[in-house]
């Protein structure tokens, strides 16, 4: 299974960043920037995801693995001075709840 992150436009349903749990590899978009914040912050978004997967972290289905992945790096952009990541990552509470949310085939 794949898990996905979006950032920006996540609601035109743009992938920024990938984490495969079965090769164990984050793929970022072309054009990443390592300079850039938000870049970065999709960087530390896939890599929760790699300790989740590397830590074994039991969840109630790969969906529900979203939520702590975004509060990491909502945490780590405040920290980075970001007053409001909702609006830098053009994403709202309403979205990471739905793309947190355990389907009926996607359960354990």
């Amino acid at each position: 299974m794949v898990e996905l992150a979006f950032g920006a436009h996540a609601t035109e349903g743009n992938v920024r960043a990938l984490y495969d749990r079965n090769t164990e590899t984050i793929y970022l978009r072309e054009g990443w920037d390592p300079k850039d914040l938000r870049s970065r912050s999709e960087l530390l978004h896939e890599l929760v995801h790699h300790v989740q997967n590397f830590n074994k972290v039991p969840s109630q289905c790969d969906a529900a693995r979203e939520r702590d992945a975004y509060h990491l790096q909502f945490a780590w952009l405040i920290e980075q001075g970001i007053q409001d990541p909702y609006s830098f990552l053009e994403i709202n509470e309403l979205m990471v709840v739905l793309l947190s949310l355990c389907r009926d085939r996607d359960l354990d």
